[in-house]
């Protein structure tokens, strides 16, 4: 039961430690993601070579280029 499973998330030490696992890989996921949009932006407004922009994410000018034609 749904109920049940919300139970073990909120309650039981497992489903606790499970949850607060999930939401720090959501956190870290999202503070990749702000400092990618960042950079890249810095890049697109003149402040940031694209090497720089691939260095401090540390990825290969290449992929740093993919990156930004996804945004």
């Amino acid at each position: 039961k749904f109920s049940e499973r919300v139970h073990y998330f909120k309650h039981d030490e497992e489903g606790v430690k499970i949850m607060c696992a999930i939401s720090e890989e959501i956190r870290n996921e999202g503070i990749e993601v702000g400092k990618e949009k960042t950079l890249i932006e810095l890049v697109k407004d003149g402040l940031l070579s694209i090497d720089q922009g691939a260095e401090k994410l540390n990825v290969s000018v290449e992929e740093f280029e993919k990156m930004m034609e996804r945004k």
